[in-house]
């Protein structure tokens, strides 16, 4: 098991951690299998995207400002 500490900037935020994740996948030398991730703190989250458009990210915290306003 490792673990990823991160620091947000702002109040929301999406913050990839793809690069950290296969860093630990190759550091550990696995072929195959699966990669399980959990966050512990309360108030984060995980999300799962391909990345090829930069606009789900801002889509995806406009849409939380929209349905969770501070």
């Amino acid at each position: 098991m490792e673990e990823i500490q991160l620091k947000s900037q702002k109040r929301e935020q999406m913050i990839d951690i793809t690069d950290s994740l296969r860093a630990i996948v190759r550091r550990k030398g696995a072929r195959e299998g699966a990669v399980v991730v959990q966050s512990l703190h309360t108030t984060a989250a995980l999300t799962i995207n391909e990345n090829a458009d930069p606009d789900v990210p801002r889509d995806i915290l406009a849409k939380l400002e929209d349905l969770i306003p501070r």
